[in-house]
């Protein structure tokens, strides 16, 4: 498998070796969080080690899965879903396999192979983290808030690395990216006394990622409708790319895009709809105020004070031992992150902090927890 560097299997070479393996195509978004689940040194790739330990469980969850998928349409509904997971020894409620069924994909409510497979990594992943703090074997789990973040973060599902800057994603629609930037820019400054009329929240921090208004702000508007491009209605996460390098002048990578998309696409029909994007755009003004007030040399980079400084401007407070951690999970060695994985971070952090305050109900900083509402709070977050 290995092709372009020796010693190491990407996810594309991990790709074309599941379709020489099974004969039917695994998507690249499926290969690339595979990887990233069990690259444990980071480096962008399989080592033969790693891909081992991957080797030995991709044979027995395929047999499973083709063993119950038994008029070969590649899909599991709900009870053979049941039967592929006791055949490997994993027993859950039906409802919590009803959540399995429908995460990805609500109106099917079937799973497709690599779908099962990112499954069963996620199950065994965190299982083996929830066995870890049940020394007691009592089937639940008492967990702090910052041990639950950083658990979920170094889990290596949200890890990605920088991309180099490509050719424009979608074509501008002004003569060039850094004249739409400024005129956006001007749009929301010269429109941000209006916000009043349209959003009850004006001058509040949003806090929560399901926040709605009744009418959408006219900048929201006139952007969202400049960005679409190929489906009406909805942004794609490549015209998304356009959109962040237009507003900010600088390059974001397509996976941090797709992982934008992802998280604030809440009907799941793979693109964000203007309420969706008007969500996305009120946090994205207040994440890159932070950034830009603290990257003072301009260079595009936080390090670990400047960090501190810009999470703290946004009411999130961090020992310094979490904010190191957060610093080196993505590039160890640089210990900078740039606006991007910035942004990435602040919605990680939202999202996850969302899940475990529904559960923190006397706000004690930590929960008790069961092993199916743990695996659940932690897949909702994927």
């Amino acid at each position: 498998m290995e092709t372009k560097v020796e010693g190491q299997i990407s996810s594309k070479e991990l790709q074309q070796a599941f379709e020489v393996y099974q004969g039917k195509h695994f998507s690249d978004t499926s290969c690339k969080f595979v990887v990233r689940l069990l690259d444990l040194d980071r480096n962008g790739g399989l080592d033969i080690k790693e891909f081992e330990s991957l080797y030995h469980c991709i044979r027995q969850w395929i047999t499973a899965f083709n063993t119950y998928d038994r008029d070969k349409s590649g899909f599991l509904d709900e009870t053979e879903l049941d039967y592929a997971l006791k055949q490997l020894d994993i027993n859950f409620t039906e409802q919590f396999l009803r959540f399995l069924i429908t995460k990805n994909n609500p109106k099917a409510r079937k799973m497709s192979l690599d779908q099962f497979i990112i499954t069963c990594i996620q199950i065994q992943r965190f299982t083996d983290e929830f066995k870890n703090r049940d020394i007691n074997y009592s089937g639940s789990i008492n967990i702090k808030y910052d041990d639950f973040l950083e658990m979920i973060l170094s889990s290596g599902s949200f890890a990605e690395k920088a991309e180099r800057p490509g050719k424009p994603c979608c074509n501008p629609k002004a003569s060039t990216v850094e004249e739409r930037r400024k005129l956006f820019i001007s749009d929301v400054l010269r429109d941000a006394h209006d916000r009043k009329k349209y959003s009850p929240i004006a001058g509040k921090v949003v806090t929560g990622q399901f926040n709605r208004v009744n009418t959408v702000h006219p900048a929201v508007e006139k952007w969202f409708k400049a960005m679409e491009t190929k489906v009406e209605g909805q942004i794609s996460s490549k015209e998304l790319q356009q959109a962040f390098e237009v507003f900010q002048g600088r390059h974001f990578s397509d996976a941090s895009c797709k992982f934008v998309v992802r998280l604030f696409d809440l009907d799941r029909n793979g693109g964000l709809d203007i309420k969706e994007f008007e969500s996305l755009y009120y946090y994205i003004r207040q994440w890159m105020t932070a950034f830009n007030t603290y990257d003072r040399d301009k260079s595009g980079f936080l390090d670990e004070t400047q960090l501190d400084y810009a999470l703290r401007q946004m009411d999130i407070n961090f020992t310094e031992e979490f904010l190191r951690f957060l610093i080196t999970k993505n590039n160890p060695k640089a210990r900078k992150m740039p606006l991007d994985q910035f942004i990435i971070t602040c919605i990680q952090i939202q999202r996850f902090t969302d899940e475990f305050k529904n559960r923190d109900i006397n706000y004690s900083g930590s929960i008790n927890i069961k092993y199916e509402d743990f695996l659940e709070m932690i897949l909702r977050c994927l």
